[in-house]
């Protein structure tokens, strides 16, 4: 780009395509406007650009008028084509429309109008909000001109299908001021591992389009250089976009738009849901941890219980898989995989489902290993047919997350569990496996050809096709390729050791042969574990990975020199990946998750589209996310590798999902485990987990959102309550309402906020259907209790929010009622946990309804990680049926490092050279904020800041970036951006909890204002650590870890704190 002004008045462009020739004006396909006007910056590659799309015209028979004539942009003007195109138009300098021309482009572009902007379109008409939503995102900042890689994320849009899927190319790479994506369909993205100066983060998006207020959008940010214009692929892409956007050929644009999918719960009322299957009628069958088997019906809109099994539920035991067998349509067998609870072993069963009952019977045991339950360890449980009829199980470690984070490896006498050399790494041991086997129609099973060790290999299982595996989650086989998919959740360490090994990493892979995945001697990228003596505490070398370890361990019965391990398709730290930035940090459970084949001929409007025809789908449980992988599609050996890889939905939010599967219809559907981390098995249940379709929609057929609420939802027979319907559709249509009170299957009201009496005690779940008039529907439960009410419980203090400091004890007060009768206050149990990565590790526990916790930084983790302290009360009452309230608070450490806030707009985190991240990329009027914030006994905020240029103000504010001021500081010019001073602003406490926003401003400066390292609540003088009020000495009980003998309390009558 070069920084010049110039007044285009070309006389090849004075009326350059408006004079055509008379035979191609007749056959003309569709009309298109080249407009090139500039307020600012000139591109030397404007001629270019219209020369390119002039020749592209003649060729491929669409006329194309060249003019920088903005009084074109009238009714009149612009009613004569079907596209116009920006081409590197700029507006550094000001606007290139005035207020009458703009108003007359949005009416064109309502009425179906096309737009496709090229590379300096994004930096034109800044005050024109209208403007830049139709573009996607506004042009922020490059760094130098310099090679790259281009990755091609859509290969069926007309403007990338006939692109390499790695795109080399010199460029000069935009930064936008926000990421289009979830807004806009993304059709190329940069990859950011290929090149220097970026500071969009990982993400980064450069060529995408949308369907747009009634027209059509198409924006590509390449095609700075005039020689890009000739280039033949960059042809293709312009040529793709504009026709497109022209409405001349067809091509999907929504595929990576949030609103253009529809999550719609099937079955809410579920408890530690873990796995499923989907017939071909739609069905969903799934099983809960506790032991049931449960089948969803979409003709009947609600789930039954087709059996329960007796599980073993204690840590990670209980059921851990399903799978149905490929003639299940014939001969109606399932297959489950579980803890029973009479033996200790794992087993493998297959039982008959009875389409005449609707339940499960004739089990038959197919395999049982032996599997100790002494400690926490992991199960695994995924299972998965592939093409051949063969089943493939994926089995834990079964050992004790142990060793600091590193391997287990403890070779100590009364030390097995802590050594998964005898189980992962052992060639004779079923645990830490994928097993493969062919089931046969007498209930046995046969070992295929192809396993990792023939039938007959001394000190081996035939039945092994891959070890090495520490905690295998989700298992999907690819029903084109036949290669085997999986997550595994791997071990904690932060950080390389020397004498111990690398970090943690967890890893999402594939396995298109049987082989080795090095566990716990390998790790990741075949990075190696060090011999380590846990009696001497002395290391030796590291495992050779490559030529084969060895297992010398006196726990293993198999082989001692093992196959060679195989690296990690995609492994990734707690950290920012190096490889795959796109993960984002935090906690890490990886999922597996299923590939999907796009088919044309499927009859089915809410299938997937075909930009995502061969993409894997991974999750993150803790991190809530899910991605998109593309693979290489090439024949020769990189085939498979991952060369893409996007969030899925950003804007949309998923709640721990568990286990994804494709259904017959080409939706997606989903398990959200829900809130909390341990689920009933673990006593904390969440009320949140449900199973999921995700629909894939087109505008105006998109289902609505079902939501309801009960007043009140418990109480004494009879009980007469009042429904709320909460509902939405998103494409605005009126909802009509079906109430099922009694669960019958019939319709007992249809008003949308009726009233109800419930004369019989018990648990009743009353439904709603709302319905749209496109016929699309929604159902949603509500829980009604009778014969009891439900407690009640309130934090008196801690206020939700509120400041701590690790190790100074928290005290609390809680307010407990019952309308039933009196509440013993010895009953109500607090828990105190850190919070991190969207989970709460609880480390103490305290009974009472006043108390103290003393919060403490869990194993692997420091204070300056992104860490929160919560405190979760729950009291169960007396009645019949038994009902529990809960009441939680989240408080904030009393420093913050600013790249964990929650919210942002405008800025980037980057490296910070001392480690750990910092706030970068701040301009005037971005932002970040924190919460639960709750100022009380903070009387200040300091902030760790560097400024190059400019400086700044910070200004503290409540509840939005424009809401009441609370304080602010001036942030000093420090002569670098990591040359830190320490600045303080004093603080208002508002009186409530509220989102925390800091916002910059210096409206006057250009580029960068400042950097953020951290902030720090200041305490109010002699307040810092002020109990409650009214809270005595002798009330105050200490924390006990969980299992603890209980801390005193004190009997209170019914509304007594």
């Amino acid at each position: 780009m070069r920084n010049r002004r110039r007044v285009i008045t070309l006389v090849t462009a004075l009326v350059l395509g408006l004079v055509a020739a008379p035979s191609a004006v007749a056959q003309a396909r569709f009309t298109v406007l080249v407009f090139s006007k500039v307020n600012g910056y000139y591109h030397d590659s404007i001629p270019a650009g219209q020369q390119a799309i002039t020749e592209l015209g003649a060729e491929e028979g669409f006329e194309v008028v060249v003019s920088d004539d903005a009084t074109l942009f009238t009714d009149a003007g612009l009613s004569r084509f079907d596209a116009v195109v920006f081409n590197n138009t700029n507006g550094r300098d000001g606007a290139i429309l005035d207020a009458n021309q703009r108003a007359a482009f949005e009416r064109y572009i309502r009425a179906g109008g096309g737009y496709a902007g090229i590379h300096a379109a994004s930096g034109t008409e800044y005050d024109w909000a209208w403007y830049g939503r139709l573009m996607g995102a506004f042009f922020d900042k490059h760094p130098a001109i310099q090679p790259l890689k281009v990755q091609v994320d859509d290969r069926a849009h007309p403007s990338t299908r006939e692109l390499p899927q790695t795109w080399e190319r010199t460029e000069e790479p935009y930064d936008f001021r926000s990421n289009p994506r979830g807004g806009v369909h993304v059709l190329a993205s940069y990859d950011t591992r290929s090149y220097t100066g970026h500071t969009m983060g990982a993400d980064h998006p450069i060529s995408w389009c949308q369907n747009f207020e009634g027209g059509r959008s198409w924006y590509t940010g390449l095609g700075h250089a005039a020689a890009d214009y000739g280039d033949p692929a960059f042809r293709s892409h312009i040529l793709g976009g504009i026709e497109w956007a022209a409405g001349a050929v067809p091509g999907d644009c929504g595929a990576t738009e949030d609103d253009r999918y529809v999550k719609t719960l099937l079955d809410g009322d579920t408890d530690d849901p873990l796995a499923m299957e989907i017939d071909n009628s739609g069905r969903v069958f799934y099983i809960q941890r506790g032991g049931q088997l449960n089948v969803y019906d979409p003709k009947k809109g609600y789930s039954h219980e087709a059996g329960r099994f007796d599980a073993f539920v204690l840590h990670t035991h209980g059921m851990h898989g399903l799978v149905l067998d490929p003639h299940f349509e014939d001969n109606g067998y399932l297959y489950v995989y579980y803890s029973p609870r009479t033996k200790g072993v794992n087993r493998l069963s297959r039982v008959r489902f009875d389409e005449f009952t609707n339940t499960v019977r004739d089990e038959k045991v197919l395999l049982e290993f032996f599997s100790q339950r002494e400690i926490n360890a992991h199960e695994g449980g995924g299972m998965a047919f592939d093409r051949e009829g063969n089943l493939y199980l994926s089995t834990g470690d079964n050992v004790d997350p142990c060793c600091e984070g590193f391997a287990p490896i403890d070779e100590r006498a009364g030390r097995r569990n802590q050594d998964a050399q005898g189980t992962s790494a052992n060639t004779n041991d079923l645990r830490g496996k994928i097993l493969r086997i062919h089931p046969e129609d007498d209930g046995t099973y046969t070992i295929p050809e192809g396993n990792l060790f023939p039938p007959g290999t001394d000190r081996t299982r035939p039945e092994i096709w891959v070890m090495g595996l520490r905690n295998p989650y989700r298992l999907h086989i690819d029903p084109e390729t036949g290669w085997v998919y999986w997550g595994e959740v791997g071990p904690d360490a932060q950080n390389d050791n020397a004498l111990r090994g690398p970090m943690g990493y967890d890893e999402f892979n594939v396995a298109k042969e049987a082989g080795n995945f090095g566990w716990p001697l390998c790790i990741g990228h075949n990075r190696a574990y060090v011999e380590y003596d846990f009696t001497t505490g002395q290391s030796g070398q590291p495992y050779d990975c490559a030529g084969g370890p060895a297992n010398n361990s006196p726990n293993n019965t198999g082989l001692t020199k093992l196959p060679p391990a195989q690296p990690a398709w995609l492994p990734y730290p707690y950290r920012v990946s190096d490889e795959w930035p796109e993960l984002g940090t935090g906690g890490r459970l990886a999922i597996g998750g299923p590939t999907y084949h796009y088919d044309q001929e499927l009859e089915s409007e809410t299938k997937f589209p075909e930009y995502y025809d061969d993409t894997t789908i991974i999750a993150d449980w803790t991190r809530n996310a899910m991605f998109e992988v593309k693979q290489d599609d090439g024949d020769g050996g990189t085939a498979g590798n991952a060369v893409s890889l996007n969030r899925f939905l950003p804007r949309g939010g998923f709640l721990r999902p568990i286990d994804m599967e494709f259904g017959p219809d080409g939706s997606l559907y989903v398990i959200e485990w829900g809130t909390n981390y341990g689920g009933s098995g673990r006593g904390d249940p969440n009320w949140d987990s449900g199973i999921h379709r995700i629909d894939y929609i087109r505008p105006g057929e998109r289902a609505p959102i079902a939501k309801a609420s009960v007043s009140p939802s418990s109480g004494k027979a009879p009980l007469t309550v009042r429904f709320t319907d909460k509902s939405t559709d998103p494409d605005g249509h009126a909802l009509t309402h079906e109430w099922d009170f009694d669960g019958n299957g019939t319709v007992d009201s249809t008003a949308a906020n009726p009233t109800h009496t419930f004369t019989e005690n018990g648990t009743h779940l009353a439904r709603l259907i709302v319905t749209d008039p496109t016929g699309r529907r929604e159902p949603v439960n509500v829980k009604v209790t009778v014969g009891n009410t439900a407690p009640k419980v309130t934090f008196q203090s801690p206020r939700d929010g509120e400041v701590f400091d690790w190790g100074v004890p928290i005290p609390y007060r809680l307010r407990v009622t019952d309308a039933d009768g009196g509440v013993d206050c010895e009953e109500p149990l607090v828990k105190g946990g850190v919070g991190h990565a969207r989970q709460v590790h609880v480390v103490s526990q305290v009974r009472g309804c006043a108390g103290e916790l003393v919060p403490s930084i869990v194993d692997g983790h420091t204070a300056a990680d992104d860490l929160t302290y919560v405190l979760d009360a729950s009291h169960t009452d007396t009645g019949r049926p038994k009902l529990t309230d809960r009441a939680t608070v989240t408080l904030q450490p009393r420093r913050k490092e600013a790249e964990h806030y929650d919210r942002s707009n405008g800025i980037r985190v980057v490296r910070n050279d001392a480690g750990g991240g910092l706030v970068s990329g701040v301009s005037s009027g971005d932002w970040l904020s924190v919460t639960p914030v709750n100022l009380r006994n903070v009387g200040s905020l300091t902030f760790r800041v560097a400024s190059s240029a400019n400086g700044g103000t910070i200004e503290v504010r409540f509840g939005a970036p424009d809401g009441p001021l609370l304080g602010s500081v001036a942030v000093p010019v420090t002569g670098g951006g990591q040359t830190w001073t320490e600045v303080t602003a004093p603080v208002v406490d508002p009186g409530s909890t509220h989102e925390l926003f800091l916002v910059a401003k210096n409206p006057g400066a250009t580029g960068d204002l400042f950097n953020v390292d951290w902030f720090e609540f200041g305490s109010r003088s002699g307040a810092a650590e002020r109990a409650p009020s009214g809270l005595t000495s002798t009330e105050a009980r200490r924390g006990t870890s969980p299992g603890s003998p209980r801390a005193g309390g004190k009997t209170a009558s019914s509304g007594a704190a």
